[in-house]
């Protein structure tokens, strides 16, 4: 009991002064809009959201093989380490997205627009779409085109 009455007068002066968590750096489940926050429980659920908007989404290390994701808007998204194996990006804005590490082997990129996406250490290996000038924006930026084909 003696902490929790050392913490109140705390917890007050935060409450009185709008302090959230967001304010505080601290993640909460509500840390995207509603739209957003329901796109991302669809592709938890579904694999699947062709032309959603995931702006901004932490995705880090996810499972997305076969994923559906055509026309989605992945700006700013968190896709490190994550699986995008075989997955269709086609059409998808992955604008300043972080891809570092991420496995992208046979993703269909068609028309995806990797404008300042962090590629260091991702691998396309046999990704479908890219022009050979992408290829070799994203080669210089550390995006790998060969590796394990697993």
């Amino acid at each position: 009991m003696g902490n929790v009455q050392r913490l109140l007068p705390i917890i007050a002066f935060l409450i009185l002064t709008g302090c959230t968590a967001s304010k505080l750096g601290m993640q909460t489940s509500s840390i995207y809009g509603p739209a957003v926050y329901d796109n991302l429980e669809k592709v938890r659920n579904t694999n699947s959201c062709p032309g959603c908007d995931l702006r901004g989404v932490d995705l880090d290390s996810g499972f997305l093989s076969n994923a559906n994701l055509s026309g989605a808007n992945l700006s700013g998204a968190n896709l490190s380490s994550a699986m995008l194996v075989e997955a269709n990006l086609s059409g998808a804005i992955l604008v300043d997205a972080n891809l570092r590490g991420a496995t992208l082997r046979g993703a269909d990129l068609s028309g995806a627009d990797l404008s300042g996406a962090n590629v260091y250490g991702a691998i396309f290996l046999q990704a479908k779409g890219l022009t050979p000038e992408q290829k070799e924006d994203l080669k210089s930026r550390g995006a790998l085109f060969h590796g394990p084909a697993f």
